[in-house]
């Protein structure tokens, strides 16, 4: 365990506690916090002769403040409940209370305030350190104003900073209803609307909150009490002991019992008390649903030594030495529980209470140690249809009809009946899936289970683009292991509903010979924009589509006529020059380069006789290009030749052609 300090490690359980069951925090407008986890009953008077005018609960407030040692009262006797709070002594309560909750105060740099003349010298060191802190920000750059009155904005904003300082999950400022908060700054009505979420703040009415008017002694009193709470501090004098492990357990039930051995650092000589509590009865505020346990069914304590046993507690334990050291076992039984430990008389004076009332622990230090969770292991045999009702990738286990069933290296993967790796199979897992007739489980790790997942929402493919011409584009996908088939949806244009152009079975190549798996979409329409989504379909179960492939098909440019220029095809000379003549007028390209413009036999399409020159269009005319290529012998006439022209390398009215070949002899 962590060596915390004091004031840390009675803040971190209180935070502990509250985390618990931390959605039950909300409340709403108008209810305020219970204060009896900070503030118990038991806590002893400061004697104020001044505070017997007020309710039992505000003098329970004063009494607490004075206890945590935040208030030292206007002089051993008197508190002046009635009296305003002055922003100095606001400064020095809640410097005390930042210590309180667990928060590191600096050391007392002057922060530039030129008005704090006259105060003492723990004031002024107050003033600086809540100002470092970031609980005020003065008045003005230079100014405190330390004896003007606090209003109740103000201290809605000193209290929301502080309890964020201290590591409280502030809430949303959601509007409470209060009805004169015109005027305020944002921050103001924020601070204010969150205090009462909180129950920090309830208002002056259902639906005021008066926040121009003056803070009373009394009143801070309540505000600052109820932030304790708020905090999870514990009371004065209650000690908090490390329970170790203190981190949540995972432990799978075999037909056996399983256990957790815990260790508690004890200071003090006993006897103690050890009990345990379901997670379900300790409230976000750190109090109890009940004023005892209750046994956990099938969950026992031991003691290391044997020498005692019991459901839900065990009592009248001497620790030997520095440490006390038990054991929690439970047998088949599903949940969370949390190992709650308490000194001395566990809950003195609680005995025959409502259970709808907040209980404390009283009298005495506890910790709390980490949950357990205990699962119910299928049982060796075949299985299935079944449905996954969750999972815990991380203990490579799901659960189904209250069962669960472990995997790990040595087990048989399926998809649909397709063999798959283990990776492939966990990444498939959601739930919803469902396993399907003819799996298998063994429950020794050693043995081989076999799991044939029907996956219910598969992975959409990868999808890209490899090529495209004037109709046709060709796509690239890549499957997620058992796909049956992949679809193809396009969408002309924008706007419009996508239609199903075409259906694959997985792992057809259209385009033997190419990286990747392609599959050839044909008919499109030149010089049209195109967006492509793939689905993957695993039995009747369809993925959603893939990333959209925005395609745009180039121009349809035909050549008409290719011919050698000052040659006559009679096996004498050279030939250098091809003219070559489109169905329309056309343009080079300025990203165009000698490389795009290539010749070669039917025979060897990969020996590619490349221009030498990039072509230019002859004076007067519109239609033809004339490209100029290495000399070439005309020994054999009439040989077969192939010209290629890459997409893109022209232009036909300022838009891109597409691939252009054609077969011509000379």
């Amino acid at each position: 365990m962590p060596h915390w300090s004091a004031h840390t490690r009675l803040r971190i359980v209180g935070l502990l506690v509250m985390a618990v069951l931390n959605s039950l925090l909300a409340l709403p407008a108008a209810a305020v916090v219970d204060t009896s986890f900070s503030c118990p009953g038991s806590i002893e008077s400061a004697g104020f002769g001044d505070i017997g005018k007020h309710d039992a609960v505000t003098q329970r407030a004063i009494d607490c403040l004075a206890t945590h040692e935040i208030t030292r009262g206007t002089s051993p006797t008197t508190f002046n409940p009635s009296g305003s709070v002055q922003r100095w002594q606001m400064a020095l309560f809640l410097v005390r209370q930042a210590e309180t909750h667990g928060m590191t105060v600096p050391s007392a740099i002057d922060q530039g305030f030129t008005d704090l003349g006259g105060l003492s010298a723990e004031a002024k060191t107050a003033v600086n350190q809540l100002a470092q802190l970031g609980i005020t920000f003065g008045t003005a750059p230079s100014t405190f104003s330390p004896y003007d009155n606090v209003s109740r904005w103000q201290m809605a904003l000193f209290i929301t900073r502080l309890l964020a300082g201290s590591g409280v999950s502030i809430p949303t400022a959601t509007d409470q209803g209060f009805g004169d908060l015109a005027g305020l700054s944002p921050q103001a009505q924020g601070a204010i609307n969150q205090l009462a979420v909180l129950g920090v703040a309830k208002g002056t009415s259902a639906t005021t909150f008066s926040p121009s008017a003056e803070t009373l002694r009394w009143q801070m009193a309540l505000f600052l009490t109820r932030a304790l709470a708020v905090g999870g501090v514990l009371p004065p004098g209650v000690g908090l002991l490390d329970v170790a492990p203190d981190s949540h357990a995972f432990l799978d039930f075999k037909g056996t019992a399983v256990s957790r051995n815990y260790t508690v650092a004890v200071s003090t000589t006993g006897p103690f008390s050890i009990e345990l509590w379901p997670a379900s009865m300790i409230r976000t505020n750190g109090s109890f649903e009940s004023s005892t346990p209750g046994s956990i069914a099938n969950c026992d304590i031991t003691l290391v030594n044997g020498s005692a046993f019991s459901s839900d507690k065990v009592t009248g334990i001497e620790p030997s030495g520095a440490n006390l050291s038990f054991t929690v076992g439970c047998t088949g039984i599903q949940g969370q529980l949390v190992p709650v430990v308490y000194t001395g008389t566990a809950l003195t004076g609680l005995a025959g209470a409502s259970t709808a009332d907040a209980k404390t622990p009283t009298n005495g230090a506890y910790g709390i140690g980490g949950g357990i969770t205990v699962v119910v292991e299928a049982a060796t045999g075949a299985f299935g249809p079944v449905s996954v009702d969750s999972i815990d990738k991380v203990n490579k286990s799901f659960k189904s009809g209250g069962l669960t069933y472990f995997w790990d290296a040595n087990d048989t993967f399926r998809i649909g009946g397709l063999l798959v790796t283990m990776a492939e199979w966990v990444a498939a897992l959601t739930t919803g899936d469902g396993l399907l007739a003819g799996s298998t489980y063994v429950a020794d790790p050693a043995g081989s289970s076999i799991f044939d997942l029907s996956d219910q929402s598969p992975v959409a493919p990868g999808l890209s683009l490899a090529a495209v011409t004037s109709t046709t584009a060709t796509l690239t996908y890549t499957a997620s292991p058992g796909a049956g088939h992949i679809k193809i949806y396009s969408c002309a244009g924008t706007g419009c509903a996508t239609t199903l152009v075409r259906t694959v079975v997985t792992g057809t190549d259209e385009v033997p010979g190419t990286a990747g798996t392609q599959i050839v979409i044909s008919g499109l329409t030149p010089n049209t924009d195109y967006d492509f989504q793939a689905t993957q379909v695993e039995d009747s179960n369809e993925s959603d589509k893939s990333t959209a492939v925005d395609v745009n098909t180039p121009v349809a440019l035909a050549i008409v006529n290719a011919y050698v220029f000052q040659d006559t095809n009679d096996g004498v000379g050279t030939w250098i020059y091809l003219m070559v003549t489109f169905d329309r007028s056309i343009a080079v390209s300025g990203a165009a380069d000698v490389a795009d413009f290539t010749i070669h036999t039917p025979a060897q399409p990969g020996a590619v006789i490349a221009a030498t020159l990039l072509p230019s269009k002859p004076v007067g005319t519109t239609d033809q290009l004339l490209i100029v290529f290495p000399e070439r012998n005309d020994t054999t006439p009439d040989t077969d030749w192939v010209l290629t022209i890459k997409a893109g390398a022209l232009n036909v009215g300022g838009d891109p052609n597409g691939l252009l070949t054609f077969a011509f002899s000379h």
